[in-house]
């Protein structure tokens, strides 16, 4: 695993277990789930969104 993904996944075991759990069941599939539900113009927004934000949060954690 290279340096930065190895910090990265050491900081997200170093939040609290509630907060690792909101991310990894709550957060991280509802937000993907809305790439899937394109169908309607309001989840196309959604997915928009997830995107810009993943995108950036993404880039501020490799860099």
């Amino acid at each position: 695993m290279p340096y930065r993904m190895l910090r990265i996944w050491q900081s997200f075991q170093s939040v609290p277990l509630w907060v690792q759990v909101w991310i990894a069941v709550f957060l991280f599939p509802v937000k993907a789930a809305s790439l899937a539900l394109t169908h309607w113009e309001t989840a196309i927004w959604a997915a928009f969104a997830y995107a810009v934000v993943s995108i950036s949060n993404v880039t501020m954690l490799v860099v």
